[in-house]
């Protein structure tokens, strides 16, 4: 255990659930915060910290003005596994494509329970079903099909892509067609 900027903490996630913050409030008291547990960081290859968990504890303590803060590497399974490097490096693109470098970027990326198992779970599931995926071919023509946008999931049985273009809306290609997702 020990201490870092807060600001100097890479991140894993795009987005922060609201409901989740508003709880963490309940009980966060900055003049405690060397009480807490530490957040789990892990170096993926970058030379930078990142959470692999604890976002809205940190942005909530950022808030407070809480500058540093004890972390703890993370040793965990699902963080080591090559899986687990795979997907958290995924992550880490994310937030560079959306410029989110620090805690403090995500102060316009916080949304309702809602919002966010639709924006941030349901990303990672697609993702997850990407990744782990072994048909290359369809995964390729799916890229192929609709090359100025970013491929970031799919569905379990890789029959629905999903795609971002560069300002963030929301796309699927079904049966070859593209569609704006609501």
């Amino acid at each position: 255990m020990f201490k870092v900027s807060i600001l100097d903490l890479g991140l894993s996630q795009i987005y922060l659930n609201q409901r989740k913050m508003n709880d963490i409030k309940q009980w966060f008291e900055p003049k405690e915060i060397d009480k807490y547990d530490p957040l789990p960081v892990f170096d993926f290859g970058n030379n930078r910290l990142t959470l692999t968990d604890g976002h809205s504890r940190a942005y909530v303590a950022y808030t407070y003005g809480i500058k540093d803060i004890y972390v703890k590497m993370d040793n965990d399974d699902i963080v080591t596994c090559e899986l687990g490097q795979k997907q958290y490096k995924i992550d880490i693109e994310w937030c560079r494509r959306f410029s989110i470098y620090n805690i403090a970027d995500l102060s316009t990326r916080i949304v309702s329970d809602d919002e966010y198992q639709r924006l941030w779970i349901q990303r990672c599931e697609r993702m997850h079903n990407l990744i782990t995926s072994l048909d290359i071919d369809r995964i390729r023509y799916a890229k192929e099909k609709v090359q100025d946008m970013f491929l970031y999931g799919s569905n379990d049985d890789l029959s629905i892509f999903y795609f971002e273009d560069c300002n963030g809306v929301l796309y699927k290609l079904i049966n070859g067609h593209i569609e704006c997702e609501k």
